[in-house]
């Protein structure tokens, strides 16, 4: 009985071969998930000029609508909107008819 597993256990014994030294180093998690983790969508861009929107038809979340209405954007937010003749602002001016 002890002569067939001496071979076996001598076999346990043996030195493992030389790695191979053009292995590279397995990446880790990070690594491999950083591409998955890249933003979608490009950062939005802080509006720096006031805009106002005139000749358009608006619809409120209250239900009113203006027929020739204007909305007047600051720094992103609706800052008033109505009907008839709109305000004098300093910065842009978009007429949208319709």
């Amino acid at each position: 009985m002890f002569r067939s597993l001496f071979p076996i256990l001598l076999a346990g014994c043996m030195p493992k071969p030389a790695a191979d030294t053009d292995a590279q180093p397995a990446k880790n998690f990070i690594e491999l998930t950083a591409p998955g983790t890249v933003p979608v969508e490009a950062p939005s861009v802080a509006q720096t000029t006031d805009i106002l929107i005139t000749s358009a038809t608006i619809w409120t979340a209250a239900g009113e609508r203006f027929e020739s209405g204007w909305i007047h954007l600051s720094g992103g937010d609706i800052v008033a909107l109505g009907e008839g003749e709109p305000p004098a602002i300093e910065g842009e001016v978009l007429d949208y008819p319709g």
